[in-house]
């Protein structure tokens, strides 16, 4: 809500940051908090603040299989706006060996990159 806003009243991204970085700092290996950071940065182009939120993201201890799916999506996004190949690739190959990921979606992410996953 603090970041998509109400009908009553915009979004507060400044207070979400806050209130996301208090529990970061609470609770360093819960994936949530450093994933939810990292995906808005990433809708502002901070590619490399992007990548470091979602590698912590991605290490912590604490963490759904869902969130840390997302989490490696973005990375991999992250990593090719980063020109970072490499990384882009062996996450890519972690990312679509994960059995409980719709073909489609794979599809479609290695549709979207291109040459940089493959």
């Amino acid at each position: 809500e603090l970041l998509v806003g109400r009908e009553s009243r915009g979004p507060e991204p400044r207070l979400a940051y806050a209130l996301l970085g208090k529990w970061l700092a609470e609770a360093p290996n819960d994936s949530v908090p450093s994933y939810l950071i990292g995906r808005n940065l990433a809708a502002d182009g901070h590619w490399v603040e992007v990548a470091s939120f979602l590698d912590q993201s991605i290490a912590a201890s604490s963490s759904s299989a869902r969130v840390t799916r997302e989490a490696i999506r973005l990375r991999i996004i992250a990593a090719c706006a980063l020109n970072d190949r490499s990384t882009a690739k062996r996450l890519f190959s972690q990312w679509k060996s994960d059995e409980t990921l719709p073909e489609i979606r794979r599809l479609a992410l290695e549709h979207a990159l291109g040459d940089c996953v493959q």
